[in-house]
C-alpha cells in the first residue's frame, strides 16, 4: 500500500500511548480525589467534636460553684489519658452516640477559690488508628 502526501492521522501506536497516559493522569486523579474525601471526613469530625466540646463547656461554665457535677468527689468513671486515667471523671454521650465528653474538676487549682474544669471529647465511631480528640480547660472561679 502506498502512501500519498494528503494522508494524515495517527498510527496504532501513537494512540496506544496516548490512551496510556490519559489512563495514568485518570487514576491519578481518583486517588487524588479519595484522599480528599478522607481529609474532609476527618475535618468534619473534629469539628463537630470541637462544637460538641465548646456547647459541653458551656453547659459547664453555667453550672454554679457549688453544684454536684463540679464536686470532684462525685466523678465515677475514669479519664481518658488526656486528663489522667488515675483521676476520676464525668462523662456523658451525645445523642447520636458519636461523641463521649469527658470532664473533671480539681478543686483550689490553680489557686484557691478556684476549679479547674478540663474537658475532653473523643469520636467514639472514629477507627483506632484515626481518633479524634479535642480538650479543653476552664478555671472556674468561687464568686
Amino acid at each position: 500500500m502506498k502512501k500519498t502526501a494528503d494522508e494524515n492521522g495517527f498510527t496504532l501506536i501513537e494512540v496506544v500511548i496516548a490512551l496510556g497516559i490519559l489512563a495514568f493522569a485518570i487514576l491519578s486523579m481518583m486517588i487524588l480525589q479519595t484522599q480528599a474525601i478522607r481529609g474532609n471526613t476527618a475535618a468534619d469530625a473534629i469539628t463537630t467534636g470541637s462544637n460538641w466540646a465548646a456547647d459541653q463547656i458551656e453547659k459547664v461554665i453555667t453550672f454554679d460553684y457549688d453544684d454536684d457535677l463540679l464536686d470532684p468527689l462525685g466523678a465515677t468513671s475514669s479519664c481518658p489519658p488526656e486528663i489522667g486515667a488515675a483521676k476520676k471523671c464525668y462523662k456523658t454521650t451525645s445523642t447520636d452516640a458519636r461523641y463521649t465528653t469527658y470532664w473533671h474538676v480539681e478543686e483550689d487549682t490553680p489557686i484557691p477559690y478556684t476549679k479547674k474544669v478540663q474537658v475532653v471529647v473523643e469520636n467514639v465511631t472514629a477507627n483506632a488508628n484515626e481518633q479524634h480528640k479535642v480538650k479543653f480547660e476552664y478555671i472556674k472561679p468561687d464568686v
